[in-house]
């Protein structure tokens, strides 16, 4: 099994986390337990060393895309069979792009932070079949 994960890491463009809160290490822990020990996690960020703080460590097969294009990067996600995503576009249509019919999507809650209510802003972008789970 191949999870993708893909890590935003905000502060760069929002040091504040004003709109879209940088999700840390303990989403990405209770997200990786939710798939056996011998999965392979293939990370892409914008920040590679935030996604090393993210995941290092956690579970034994964890390959990091540093040196790939973002293009490169897209589509090697996309060949997942699933997903744990950050609250970003990318990972977002990584795994809807996905043709996998059993892929598991583990997606942020929440996604937004103020001045946003992130209820409002998530009601229909998230299938029903991904699972949700809080990072707070």
């Amino acid at each position: 099994l191949t999870v993708g994960i893909q890590i935003r890491d905000y502060r760069i463009e929002q040091p504040s986390g004003k709109y879209h809160p940088t999700i840390g290490r303990v989403y990405y822990e209770r997200a990786m337990a939710l798939f056996p020990d011998d999965t392979i996690f293939i990370v892409s960020s914008n920040k590679p060393s935030y996604a090393r703080e993210c995941t290092e460590g956690i579970k034994p097969n964890i390959i990091y895309l540093d040196s790939k294009s973002y293009i490169e990067e897209f589509f090697t996600l996309v060949l997942c069979k699933s997903f744990i995503i950050s609250n970003s576009t990318f990972g977002w249509w990584a795994a809807w792009l996905c043709p996998y019919e059993n892929k598991r999507v583990i997606t942020p809650s929440p996604w937004f932070a103020l001045p946003f209510v992130d209820k409002d802003m998530t009601k229909d972008r998230i299938p029903p079949e991904w699972i949700i789970l809080r990072y707070q």
